[in-house]
């Protein structure tokens, strides 16, 4: 859960509705509650799942949320390859083709 954004702390998508957040707090809830759960790290997560709640619960700091999440290096729109991997991509087999015809 550390590698996690509060979405999927809380297994959604980001477009998720207020009654969706609602429901997978409570269902996470019940399943890590220190007094319920057997987990040794039920209380960690128990309190993971009761920040991510308490930050995307309220529309004002959501929408904050959603913002700092797109002003992380790497977070928009636009997967960054390693300059490697672009020249893998590429189909080289049909520009040599296209090429010598």
């Amino acid at each position: 859960m550390e590698d996690c954004d509060y979405y999927c702390t809380l297994g959604l998508e980001r477009s998720a509705s207020d009654e969706d957040i609602r429901r997978a707090y409570r269902r996470l809830a019940r399943r890590f509650h220190p007094d319920v759960t057997v987990d040794a790290e039920g209380e960690s997560k128990f309190k993971a799942v009761g920040e991510a709640y308490n930050t995307l619960r309220r529309a004002d700091s959501r929408s904050a949320y959603n913002q700092q999440l797109l002003s992380r290096p790497g977070a928009g729109p636009w997967i960054d390859f390693p300059p490697d991997l672009y020249f893998a991509l590429l189909p080289w087999p049909i520009l040599t083709w296209l090429w010598w015809r």
